[in-house]
């Protein structure tokens, strides 16, 4: 009555996998210490007192009920070469349509969708992507650390859509894409007379975002408009697509569509080329630069399309086009790296 020899064997090869995928899982541990080192899983013989019997069973009811932990986790902890985090489920529907088949797998209040997809090179890049189950930074940077922590990706992706911060220098148009050198977080201050913005700045990888601009300088890149499906809000063929590498979005708590407020006049004069707002990407670049993984710090990638310009007159027509145009320059940049 006791773990059969399949049984035994079934998690010994379990714990290789695990030692092979996660060499510092805590669990290792755990099976190390109660399973592979107990010394006995097997019933006492008939001259063994009731209570002998009785932990014997419970011994072996624990090692059945942590195989089965342990599968759990295999089943989970798939490991992904990109994460890509959509604030918005039409921003996840976008990136769904171009990822094509994934397997849906519900851990807590997240539901991460995994696929396969494979480039016009014939490599298969394995992918995982899901939505926040909230808004804002604190909850992106919540969910930034599961992800990387579940899936270990080698690049973390946000993608989707943003409101533009138009200047006479840099003038941006709804349907432009950012993809960002910096984030600036701009919650913080010292609310004195006058009011001073304390302006934090973090970093995407800068070897993406070079490897972009050499793909952009040889045209590499113009086969992003072919992905695209949703239609042009003006029901016109898609017009060019200007694309603004390294520059600056800013990211904060809240959705501004004032362009007089005093934190858009100090967002538009801002020395670091600032051009877009959003409200997830300085809690995920803020949680790779002070919450490295054992496994390695994932590169970050922001993508993201200008679908108004926060300016009071935001029309939602073109968020299914933004958030498209978004996933379908992500997919085109994988399929050239």
């Amino acid at each position: 009555m006791g773990l059969t020899g399949d049984s035994t064997e079934h998690l010994k090869n379990l714990r290789q996998r695990l030692l092979a995928r996660y060499p510092t899982i805590g669990l290792l541990r755990v099976f190390a210490r109660d399973v592979l080192g107990a010394s006995a899983l097997e019933l006492p013989d008939g001259t063994a007192s009731p209570v002998e019997y009785s932990d014997s069973l419970v011994r072996i009811a624990q090692a059945q009920n942590l195989l089965h932990s342990i599968e759990e986790c295999l089943r989970l902890a798939v490991s992904s070469d990109v994460a890509i985090l959509c604030p918005l489920p039409l921003e996840l529907n976008a990136v769904l349509r171009h990822l094509g088949p994934a397997t849906s797998v519900t851990d807590g209040s997240n539901t991460f969708h995994l696929g396969k997809w494979t480039t016009s090179s014939g490599k298969q890049i394995a992918i995982a992507t899901s939505c926040p189950s909230d808004y804002g930074n604190l909850a992106a940077q919540a969910f930034a650390s599961r992800i990387v922590r579940k899936f270990n990706p080698t690049y973390l992706c946000v993608v989707g859509v943003c409101g533009g911060i138009a200047t006479r220098k840099q003038p941006v148009a709804k349907g432009d894409l950012l993809v960002p050198s910096k984030v600036l977080y701009y919650e913080l201050a010292k609310d004195r007379v006058p009011y001073t913005f304390v302006d934090k700045l973090y970093d995407t990888s800068p070897s993406l975002i070079q490897r972009m601009k050499a793909l952009e300088a040889g045209d590499r890149l113009n086969g992003f408009r072919r992905r695209v499906v949703v239609q042009h809000p003006s029901r016109n063929p898609i017009p060019q697509l200007r694309r603004h590498l390294g520059c600056t979005v800013a990211s904060g708590e809240k959705v501004l569509d004032n362009h007089s407020s005093r934190l858009m006049t100090h967002l538009r004069n801002s020395q670091f080329r600032v051009l877009g707002i959003e409200m997830e990407s300085a809690g995920v670049a803020g949680h790779l630069a002070y919450c490295p993984t054992e496994e390695g710090r994932a590169q970050l990638l922001i993508i993201r399309c200008v679908s108004d310009l926060a300016d009071g007159t935001k029309d939602k027509r073109w968020q299914p086009y933004c958030a498209d145009v978004a996933a379908a320059y992500l997919f085109e940049f994988l399929d050239m790296v």
